[in-house]
């Protein structure tokens, strides 16, 4: 893969980033949609919905992780707990979990993740924002 490298009107060059591509559970969808904070995530990833993929609302975990991880969407659930056991290896689509309910302090964490970094960065790693802090895990 090849970065598209833009040069700015200062003369410095710097790689495009490639936004993040997450598919957000229904949970995650309707509290995102409610505070009409999906449309600022939209700004900074290319948002999608889980159901989008496996062609219903209420898929197993493991169905909906395979399916993401065909398409290269890394999962945006509030369940995380149920997804503590992906992803298998460093090339699979990442887990970002964050706390249940959504309040703005953890939306206004997750936002700055996924605007401060590209679709790789979340490759192989499970992740949970909470009020307090957000931890990286590695799963292999």
């Amino acid at each position: 893969m090849s970065a598209r490298i833009k040069v700015s009107k200062k003369g410095k060059t710097f790689k495009k980033r490639k936004k993040p591509r997450i598919a957000a559970d229904m949970d995650s969808l309707v509290l995102l949609s409610k505070k009409k904070w999906i449309q600022q995530l939209s700004n900074c990833a290319k948002m999608s919905s889980v159901d989008k993929f496996t062609g219903r609302q209420d898929a197993e975990d493991k169905e909906v992780y395979n399916k993401c991880n065909k398409e290269d969407f890394h999962v945006l659930t509030g369940n995380y707990r149920h997804f503590k056991n992906f992803p298998k290896t460093k090339k699979d689509v990442g887990v970002i979990g964050h706390s249940n309910p959504l309040t703005e302090n953890v939306f206004k964490k997750l936002k700055v993740l996924i605007e401060s970094n590209d679709n790789e960065y979340f490759k192989g790693k499970y992740i949970n924002v909470s009020d307090s802090n957000i931890k990286e895990y590695k799963r292999f």
